[in-house]
């Protein structure tokens, strides 16, 4: 489990200043929800929007792929970071934050910020103005920064002390996530203390949670992941044996056959799938998405699953023929990351579902980074697959899938850039820059987006 350091207080008051130097002087990621925000604002004044257009403004932010990565902010892959504070988001940006369809919608992004930068580092550092009440109300370590109101004008000479003290007062009063500080909060007066003395207290803080110092990195661009040994399993990641081989090929054979007759899956590829290991990632919208995705290829897919199911004689080899992999929840998501990489590395496909779980609507958005990241750290491209039809053959709260169509369809394989794979000399995983993440999950983000439009278009073309 990451540690996670939730910096919340007044306009000013140097919650930037502090979360930068932390995350520069620990190697930790940190986001800055502040900026977030204001990028919505931006998105607003762009599309004309007020704040009586909150419906409006809300699917305008799922659709501009906002990423943030420290200081910077892109918008469907501009870097809009020098506009953001201008003299028109200044004034706008508290006015559009009170809107609970804004709130809402970038707190789905922060929240999937912060669980797919724990996946890939030892702890994060989120700054803003509800940070440990609303976004992380189980951080780690707490804390609220306040200062002088005119020292916090003068750090912020293109606001000004009126304009400041203005902004707390409706991020104070607002109904929804006001600015206030977490009851297990460390307050700290920022007003004559510099930066180096403010990081050595939070430093101690942190060792002292943390029962042991954490050690220091001199920069804060690339994370370097040494993932730790899991505990023992009798199922260790290696090729497949041919016994495992053909008895996935009687399986998938009945399961395609299910998926044509009763499912009524028709399938179209947009490109050859990759010869070697990838990570497929489709959409998530039903139950049965797993077993539809078994008839993308005759290979043998991968995928996760509980540890405990394994144990069970005669099943556990039965699921890991079928391309199962056991994961030791207790290892939390570190083991995932080993095991997933282990069986790319075997060369065989890994299905990733990278909106974690069943989601419902039009909109793919809130992906994890989960299959990007892996992605990168074993240098193989990403397939997106885009899936109609399946959320009404099983609907959520449905005990049985019901006869009905479906479309699936595959897009042009996502390559990484670079590749980062791991060491062998060495066993730790080269570094995978965190923007790269960023970048490549958006791109799948839209990609998914276009397949599952093009696929509910087919399918409705099939339906006439």
């Amino acid at each position: 489990m990451a540690f996670v350091i939730a910096i919340d207080g007044e306009a000013g008051s140097g919650k930037s200043t502090l979360a930068r130097a932390i995350s520069q002087d620990l190697n930790w990621p940190y986001l800055s929800t502040g900026l977030m925000y204001r990028a919505a604002a931006l998105v607003a004044l762009q599309n004309g929007l007020g704040p009586e257009h909150a419906a409006g403004l809300a699917e305008r932010i799922s659709k501009s792929a906002i990423v943030a990565e420290g200081d910077s902010i892109t918008l469907s892959g501009v870097d809009v970071t020098s506009e953001l504070r201008s003299a028109e988001v200044n004034g706008a940006v508290s006015h559009f934050a009170a809107l609970p369809e804004v709130r809402e919608s970038l707190l789905g992004l922060q929240r999937v910020w912060v669980d797919a930068k724990s996946v890939i580092s030892d702890g994060v550092v989120v700054e803003g103005r509800d940070i440990g009440t609303v976004v992380c109300p189980s951080a780690q370590l707490k804390l609220y920064l306040t200062a002088d109101a005119k020292v916090r004008g003068e750090r912020r000479p293109e606001e000004g002390t009126s304009s400041l003290l203005a902004r707390d007062v409706r991020d104070s009063e607002r109904e929804l996530s006001p600015l206030v500080a977490a009851e297990d909060a460390v307050v700290l007066d920022t007003t004559n203390r510099d930066v180096s003395e403010l990081l050595a207290e939070v430093r101690a803080m942190i060792d002292e949670r943390m029962g042991t110092p954490v050690a220091t990195e001199s920069t804060s661009e690339k994370v370097e992941v040494a993932v730790p040994d899991a505990k023992p399993t009798r199922y260790e990641i290696r090729e497949a044996k041919r016994w495992e081989l053909f008895m996935y090929s009687v399986v998938r054979t009945v399961v395609a056959l299910i998926n044509r007759t009763y499912f009524g899956l028709r399938l179209k590829k947009e490109a050859d799938l990759p010869t070697g290991p990838f990570v497929l990632a489709p959409i998530h919208r039903s139950n049965i998405d797993t077993m539809i995705v078994a008839s993308i290829t005759r290979r043998r897919l991968r995928y996760m699953g509980k540890e405990a199911v394994f144990k069970f004689p005669l099943l556990g080899d039965f699921l890991v023929a079928l391309g199962g992999i056991p994961l030791n929840r207790d290892s939390a998501d570190r083991d995932a990351v080993r095991r997933s990489v282990e069986a790319l590395q075997t060369g065989e496909p890994l299905v990733i579902f990278p909106e974690g779980q069943r989601r419902s609507g039009d909109l793919v958005k809130d992906l994890h980074e989960g299959a990007a990241y892996l992605a990168l750290r074993a240098g193989v491209p990403v397939v997106p697959v885009g899936i109609a039809g399946t959320e009404r053959i099983w609907r959520k709260g449905g005990k049985f899938p019901i006869p009905g169509r479906s479309f699936m369809i595959s897009g042009p394989p996502i390559y990484p850039k670079q590749s980062t794979r791991q060491s062998s000399s060495s066993g730790r995983a080269k570094a995978v820059p965190r923007r790269a993440v960023s970048e490549m999950t958006a791109e799948l983000n839209a990609e998914l987006q276009r397949l599952y439009e093009l696929a509910t278009e087919e399918l409705k073309n099939r339906t006439k």
